[in-house]
């Protein structure tokens, strides 16, 4: 009887270890279940991080400066020509400045020869020039506005002398005004360094509340050609667009750039989306629109995507969304189309010819689109593919009518200068500010792109505003502004 006991004990203990043993085998499973799903998990975010490792500027929109010391710099193969000039290249030096414009002639008149010492008498006709380009030392000039107080002998009543017509209750004049404006919002440098530049070449004593009270000045008086200039905007045939994010009031907004061949208006909003594009733009705007593939621009008919922004993403697809074979090919496509952009450009083939050129380039494009949305094996790839095939056909605007860009390239360039500022100042602090900010990029870019005098014309804006008139017109001179 005790040994049946002992083996029916013997029983119990093995079948409570085999129990245990069973329960210890599910914990672990479920633990090995675990750890399965948490390292997919890190598989995934290491995926996204090596990713975004892998963003440079050559395959996203950011700049050339954010790049790491992983991408690799562009090296160019040694040529056999040495550094310099070539043999037969003719140099260039200088152009000298027209007589009529020299403000001072100095003779240089020898007196005696050089071989035998003998005097020398006469005149030259056709001397040798040589001029000196310098500036004279900067002075500030100090007029004083004596405003006499007299006094009737008929009523007693006293009146003052009023200021001449063009000047203002500023202690600064317009030369002054339009300095500061430009150092400030074309050259980007804070109100303290304008303030120690004015004190350095000048001697003249300023606060930066005195830069400030300037640019309200400058910018109510740049409000009616900015005015004009943003009516012409939503009637101009093709435009360029784009936007980066900006800081007012301490809370986000968006410096938008809206530009053509010689306008460029610069807005700031509170908000982003397809209805800032219309209020922008104008409801019935019916131009052609050169921007990226952004959704806000999803309701215009009529639009050309930009190429540059087009090769970035093929080159993404290449380095960090796992199809290098399709996004290879596509981004051939996009370098045989900006090459022929460049040729048209460069005058050495004309707008029938890139036509011609394009036509098998862009049956690839779309073939090799529709493989990729297919078959490629990175998601993004696919994804991106599918994404820019729904609209194919705003790939292809430019080589219907020869004055729509194919790259918006015009935009990225004008906004480097807001870009900048925004790194330098991080925002604006007052609805002034922001005024002064859309107005003076304004200004400077269209003026610029019309090849004219950035200063010659502020100055003028300035000095109608201090007589109580209407600035110059801003728009170029031919009778077409867009």
């Amino acid at each position: 009887m005790l040994k049946r006991l002992r083996v029916r004990g013997n029983r119990t203990t093995v079948e409570l270890e085999v129990e245990r043993l069973q329960a210890e085998n599910l914990r672990l499973r479920v633990l090995v279940a675990e750890l399965r799903a948490e390292n997919a998990e890190m598989q995934q975010r290491i995926a996204v991080l090596e990713s975004k490792l892998a963003t440079n500027s050559r395959n996203s929109s950011k700049p050339p400066s954010s790049d790491g010391p992983q991408v690799p710099l562009r090296k160019r193969e040694p040529g056999s020509r040495g550094r310099g000039g070539q043999p037969g290249h003719e140099g260039t030096s200088r152009r000298l400045v027209p007589a009529e414009q020299v403000d001072e002639i100095v003779d240089c008149r020898p007196t005696s020869c050089e071989s035998c010492g003998a005097l020398l008498e006469g005149d030259n006709p056709a001397p040798e020039r040589h001029q000196v380009v310098d500036i004279p030392t900067p002075k500030v000039i100090v007029r004083e506005y004596r405003r006499l107080r007299l006094s009737c002998r008929a009523c007693g009543s006293t009146t003052t002398g009023a200021l001449p017509a063009g000047v203002s209750d500023s202690a600064f004049g317009v030369g002054l005004h339009t300095l500061a404006a430009i150092l400030v919002g074309r050259f980007r440098q804070s109100k303290r360094l304008v303030v120690e530049l004015f004190g350095m070449l000048h001697g003249l004593s300023i606060s930066p509340g005195s830069i400030c009270a300037m640019e309200q000045r400058v910018e109510v008086a740049l409000e009616g050609p900015v005015t004009e200039a943003r009516k012409v905007r939503k009637s101009a045939p093709v435009v360029g667009k784009d936007e980066i994010s900006w800081r007012h009031l301490k809370s986000r907004a968006w410096l938008w750039v809206t530009a053509t061949e010689c306008l460029a208006v610069v807005t700031i909003t509170r908000r982003r989306g397809s209805v800032i594009v219309k209020e922008i733009l104008g409801e019935s705007f019916g131009g052609v629109v050169c921007s990226d593939r952004w959704s806000a621009y999803a309701h215009l008919e009529r639009r050309q995507l930009c190429w540059a922004r087009l090769l970035r993403d093929f080159t993404a697809m290449v380095e960090h969304f796992g199809s290098p074979w399709h996004g290879q090919r596509r981004v051939d496509c996009a370098r045989q189309v900006m090459d022929a952009d460049a040729a048209l450009r460069a005058g050495e083939i004309d707008h029938a010819d890139m036509v011609s050129r394009l036509e098998p380039v862009r049956r690839r494009t779309l073939d090799r689109l529709t493989w990729a949305a297919k078959s490629a094996p990175g998601p993004k790839a696919r994804a991106k593919a599918q994404e820019i095939l729904k609209i194919e056909d705003h790939l292809w605007a430019f080589p219907v009518d020869a004055t729509i860009p194919v790259t918006n390239n015009l935009c990225e360039r004008l906004l480097r200068y807001a870009v900048i500022w925004r790194k330098l100042s991080y925002r604006t602090e007052s609805d002034m500010g922001a005024r002064f900010v859309k107005r003076i990029l304004t200004v400077t870019a269209s003026i610029e792109l019309q090849h004219r005098d950035v200063f010659g014309y502020l100055s003028s804006a300035i000095d109608a505003h201090f007589h109580g008139q209407t600035a110059p017109s801003m728009l170029p001179v031919t009778s077409d502004a867009g």
